[in-house]
């Protein structure tokens, strides 16, 4: 069975605003579509995603960039009960936002690595969990069972009538 990544919110706009470890995004989304490797996100993402949108760009932009992140090779999870659990224990134990305790549930019930570039995730680093950097502030936090590696080379690009500009 391929290799299992979970996208935190930081790893998805990271690639639609071409901000530092778009490469490595690309690559994921690229061995997703080959079949080498196996991709998840939580749908809180698109909460995040949709919201940060509607203030910088308007409703219209927003829905344009859910409407691309959904038509990428990725299966959205939608938390059930085991998964807000396994979240709460996470939250208890590290000082994360509920909506990364959700996502770094997620990756630990499926047993994947999560794909991230966000600081408030390294709380789980910090307390033992591996990690392996990419790039600078590039991170990936595989759960004991996944192993940490890149599948595929890159050939995504995003659609010509799509620009989410940068959040800089």
């Amino acid at each position: 069975m391929p290799d299992l990544y979970v996208l935190d919110t930081s790893a998805i706009v990271a690639f639609t605003d071409q901000e530092e470890g778009a490469n490595e995004v690309e690559r994921l989304l690229d061995a997703a579509r080959a079949d080498t490797c196996r991709l998840e996100a939580c749908a809180l993402s698109l909460m995040e995603l949709y919201y940060v949108a509607l203030q910088e760009k308007g409703e219209d932009e927003a829905a344009k960039l859910i409407a691309l992140v959904k038509a990428w090779p990725v299966t959205w999870i939608y938390p059930d009960e085991r998964i807000l659990l396994q979240a709460g224990k996470l939250k208890a134990a590290y000082r994360l936002s509920v909506v990364d305790a959700v996502v770094a549930a997620v990756a630990k019930l499926h047993q994947a690595t999560l794909v991230h570039k966000d600081p408030e995730l390294e709380a789980l680093t910090i307390a033992g969990f591996p990690s392996s950097r990419w790039r600078a502030a590039w991170h990936i936090w595989p759960s004991t069972w996944a192993r940490t590696r890149f599948c595929g080379p890159p050939t995504i690009h995003i659609p010509t009538d799509f620009s989410p500009g940068r959040r800089r």
